[in-house]
């Protein structure tokens, strides 16, 4: 297994965007929360039940990915009830389907804000759902944070929004910046790259790449799109070879990724794959795409081998309890529940929502399973954390 080292955090400080090295370090090791932030009395809602919204797409075309936020989130509430609950008071998750589908996504979030018992919603991982619950999450007051989206935001996220995975323009130039180092005996000099065009993340990080590449020395020689759920790729692959660049730079979900890696390699294509987007880190790309992914390179947000006690148990909690592998969007759903906690904490109410709200965005260094977390009184994670890794038959592997 390769050494675990820690690759890099990009912290986010006025504005700009700075690349430092830390260790993966237990939770003990982290700094206290200052006296502002300190919670109330552990058992003060003893007896009591404390109620969290999670609004996921369980089927439809983001069914895949919502399942497992879902999962996470459910593991994160069974973790904190066997510590005594928040604030002595059980946690219980409502449950909620959007299919896919924004109508039902805003629909749900109104029914449950409705319900005077829920004090924050964990929002869906898909992003164009996301975003539209976002606008009406001041509408009704009530804390709304994704277990997974990454689309570029336009404007100031409004009080109540917040998020857990960073966006593509914090992580994407330092994965380069870092790719780049990492394999430059490999000379790359040429790229292309294949982007699901109807996919907002994926359409975003394909523009930031456009402008991002011939700064480091990357030429972009075949500049390709399809739609999500495309099944022929040999018009695309046809053009790949044809230009034969030494890498190509996937820009798509996993099922469009893993076929389009599969079918090039099936007709020859030689060079290494790289995969720009945190929502690639999925265990079964391996076997979908038949062995064709072996040897792709991707940025990751988190890492199963990390030896951090806690990460480590929940991991092997996760694989007992879904008896799957771990994804992204599982260790999201499980953080997105464990800020929420953590705010209740120290807001000390287990109802009083503007309270939660106020808490969640002074959250400053609070140590979870995806890494370290500061909020500016909204939108998204200050201090993510980021690994470049490698794919082998038996999981990803940190890049040295």
């Amino acid at each position: 297994m390769t050494r675990l080292r820690q690759l890099t955090t990009w912290v986010s400080l006025i504005a700009l965007v700075t690349l430092v090295v830390a260790p993966c370090a237990p939770a003990a090791a982290q700094k206290a929360a200052p006296p502002s932030q300190k919670a109330a009395p552990a058992e003060k809602f003893a007896g009591k039940t404390v109620r969290i919204g999670v609004i996921q797409p369980l089927t439809g075309r983001a069914g895949e990915f919502g399942v497992h936020s879902r999962w996470g989130a459910e593991l994160a509430a069974q973790h904190l009830n066997a510590a005594g609950g928040i604030l002595g008071a059980k946690v219980d998750l409502e449950v909620a389907d959007d299919a896919s589908d924004v109508a039902q996504t805003t629909a749900l979030l109104r029914k449950q804000a409705a319900d005077s018992s829920i004090v924050a919603v964990v929002a869906p991982t898909f992003s164009t759902a996301f975003i539209a619950g976002a606008e009406v999450a001041p509408t009704v007051g009530i804390v709304y944070i994704s277990a997974g989206s990454t689309v570029e935001w336009r404007g100031e996220f409004n009080p109540w929004t917040f998020r857990v995975v960073p966006p593509a323009s914090t992580y994407v130039p330092k994965f380069f910046e870092s790719l780049t180092k990492l394999y430059a005996q490999k000379q790359w000099k040429t790229t292309g790259m294949m982007t699901a065009s109807d996919h907002g993340s994926m359409y975003a990080i394909g523009v930031t790449l456009r402008k991002l590449l011939p700064q480091f020395g990357l030429q972009l020689t075949v500049d390709l799109s399809h739609k999500q759920g495309d099944t022929d790729f040999s018009a695309a692959v046809t053009e790949t070879l044809a230009k034969n660049p030494h890498i190509m730079v996937i820009n798509q979900v996993q099922n469009d990724a893993a076929l389009f890696m599969k079918q090039a390699r099936a007709r020859g294509y030689k060079g290494a794959f790289v995969a720009s987007s945190t929502a690639i880190q999925d265990p079964r790309i391996y076997e979908l795409s038949g062995g064709a992914a072996e040897g792709m390179v991707t940025v990751a947000t988190f890492l199963v081998d990390n030896p951090d006690p806690m990460v480590q148990k929940f991991v092997k909690d996760y694989k007992a309890k879904t008896n799957q592998d771990v994804q992204t969007n599982a260790a999201a759903g499980y953080d997105a529940v464990m800020l929420i906690a953590d705010a209740i904490k120290r807001a000390g109410s287990i109802t009083d929502r503007a309270a939660v709200r106020n808490a969640l965005g002074k959250t400053d260094g609070f140590k979870a399973i995806m890494g370290s977390y500061k909020y500016a009184d909204k939108g998204d994670n200050l201090t993510p954390t980021a690994y470049v890794v490698t794919l082998a038959k038996d999981g990803w592997k940190l890049v040295k």
